[in-house]
């Protein structure tokens, strides 16, 4: 999948996790906001990884998954997590690649995930003694920025994009300028699961009278997935050969979290509510119609297989 195909809103756990790295293509040339070294931090928190090497500010409390994947032509069982969250009509994610003994090159993961063309140039990087590249972009109405960063032990990927409805000239150099990578990383620890997000998830009865939920035919511009973890079998489905697809009806709100989760069509052995537990962890810029972000219905499919 190109940085140019559409992002679909059918997910499914066949896919590779790469395919959700990267949502538009960077576009050399637009810089970032110098404001970026004056911005306070106060207000957001710093949090951290047990494990990992970085440390970053961000608006709340991120969603966490971590998988063991086979997706690599040079690394085999890399674990890797996803960590998301959303402000603003901004979405800051980090992807984490374990890489032992630099197995794999930062050159040969982003041409890996990234399809970097001929004509664009990375920004080269040096943060806390460890290399990295960096791409913005700026494409129709959303922009952002991508910073990777190759360690002994891991690669990382900081990426932030933002709607021009949001706030990301301010959102975006805030989330950039907070990152640190050294051995011992001070912050809060993130915890495995769907985070905090800055507006929580209205009870069910709040989700059915929420005042204007749209389809997406109805929308100027659908919602931007940026971060879909993948659901992971449990042992108990593994063991019973179990095979099929969990269907969900949900909204995608305005506010930039998955709300109102209804199950169409379940499986047994936990798979259902690792599908639930994957769908809230959904990170997006939400749908837009005549210039404000819209709440609208989606159906998610997660699809397990074994082989």
């Amino acid at each position: 999948m190109t940085l140019k195909t559409r992002i679909l809103l059918l997910l499914s756990v066949t896919l590779p996790l790469l395919t959700a790295v990267l949502g538009v293509r960077a576009m050399p040339g637009q810089g970032r906001s110098d404001a970026s070294s004056t911005l306070a931090l106060s207000d957001w928190k710093t949090y951290m990884v047990k494990g990992e090497e970085f440390s970053v500010s961000l608006p709340d409390a991120p969603a966490m998954t971590t998988q063991t994947v086979d997706v690599s032509r040079l690394v085999k069982d890399r674990r890797q997590r996803v960590i998301g969250a959303y402000a603003d009509g901004v979405v800051y994610s980090i992807y984490t690649f374990d890489n032992p003994n630099r197995r794999q090159s930062l050159d040969d993961l982003i041409a890996e995930i990234y399809g970097v063309t001929e004509k664009e140039t990375p920004r080269s990087l040096s943060l806390g003694g460890f290399s990295g590249k960096e791409f913005e972009f700026h494409e129709a109405d959303r922009k952002g920025v991508l910073q990777f960063y190759i360690t002994e032990g891991h690669i990382y990927l900081f990426k932030a994009v933002g709607s021009s409805l949001g706030n990301p000239d301010i959102g975006i150099p805030k989330f950039i300028s907070s990152i640190r990578i050294e051995k011992s990383p001070k912050g809060v620890e993130v915890i495995e699961g769907p985070g905090e997000p800055l507006n929580s998830e209205p009870s069910t009865s709040e989700a059915s009278s929420e005042p204007l939920v749209l389809s997406s035919k109805e929308v100027t511009r659908r919602a931007v997935v940026i971060t879909k973890p993948q659901p992971a079998y449990t042992e108990a489905a593994k063991q019973n050969q179990v095979e099929g697809t969990v269907v969900l009806k949900c909204i995608f709100s305005s506010s930039g979290t998955v709300t109102g989760i209804r199950i169409a069509s379940g499986m047994p052995y936990g798979l259902t509510e690792r599908a639930i537990a994957a769908a809230r962890q959904i990170r997006f810029i939400p749908a837009i119609k005549d210039g404000h972000f819209v709440s609208i219905y989606i159906q998610l499919e997660y699809n397990f297989n074994l082989y």
